[in-house]
């Protein structure tokens, strides 16, 4: 399935809500805009990391293009786990539960239909909870990396850097402690959320990385059930380019 079926156009909206509100003059200083956006490439990073459907469209904009270039590693929190729950485990306590399988299978379409497969890499946590949540998401196509457990808290962005391929995206089936490791990485406090909270199962946060300064950047973050809001937050794109910004992981 391609991820080139989305619907609403982001200018399309635009032009529908700004010729009733600006007038012909500034709807055409838009649209220039906008065109001018599209040519050079530019696309804008959040100033902190942003709910990608709760911020400005431009959040969903930006991901869909660095996808488009193979520039995004996607962190994804593993399903809920069957020890720390009331609900029906799947296999084992150690494992995800009933629950967490059915999440699992879902967040996998989603990133079928909204992003892409090709081009795009996965690896898991070898722990159960993460294997099997990677398992559910991609059909048995992630593979299992023991630095996405054993060295996350120490080097967990040092072994980011060093496995992302130019042009290949590489999502990361991973845990909490590992995600909350970049909340304070170089004092910046960009990934301000709280990937360990009950809520939080099955959270992507969104990262680009610049081949230019080996340095990643944040995009933002999208819980598990928000998912089926991206539809009317995306466009179609093509040719976009990655930019730097100050705020960096």
């Amino acid at each position: 399935m391609s991820f080139t079926k989305l619907r609403p156009n982001l200018l399309d909206h635009y032009i529908g809500c700004s010729a009733r509100k600006m007038g012909v003059w500034r709807l055409s200083a838009f649209v220039i805009s906008f065109a001018l956006i599209i040519g050079t490439g530019f696309f804008t990073h959040p100033d902190s990391l942003a709910h990608i459907l709760e911020s400005n469209s431009i959040e969903a904009f930006n991901l869909k293009a660095h996808w488009a270039q193979g520039n995004v590693v996607a962190l994804v929190r593993h399903a809920e786990r069957c020890d720390h729950s009331d609900h029906q485990c799947l296999n084992g306590d150690t494992g995800i539960t009933v629950i967490g399988k059915d999440i699992s299978i879902k967040l996998g379409d989603n990133f079928e239909y909204f992003l892409t497969r090709d081009h795009t890499v996965f690896y898991n946590s070898p722990l159960k909870r993460t294997y099997q949540t990677a398992q559910f998401m991609f059909d048995g196509a992630s593979t299992s990396k023991e630095w996405l457990h054993d060295n996350c808290k120490e080097r967990f962005l040092e072994d980011i850097l060093k496995n992302k391929s130019d042009g290949i995206n590489m999502v990361l089936v991973t845990h909490s402690t590992c995600i909350n490791n970049l909340h304070t990485l170089n004092n910046n406090n960009l990934v301000t959320i709280d990937a360990g909270a009950d809520t939080s199962y099955a959270l992507t946060v969104f990262l680009t990385i610049s081949k230019e300064d080996q340095k990643a950047y944040v995009l933002g973050y999208v819980y598990a059930n928000d998912w089926k809001n991206l539809s009317h937050k995306t466009i179609k794109l093509s040719g976009a380019k990655p930019t730097t910004n100050k705020h960096l992981l």
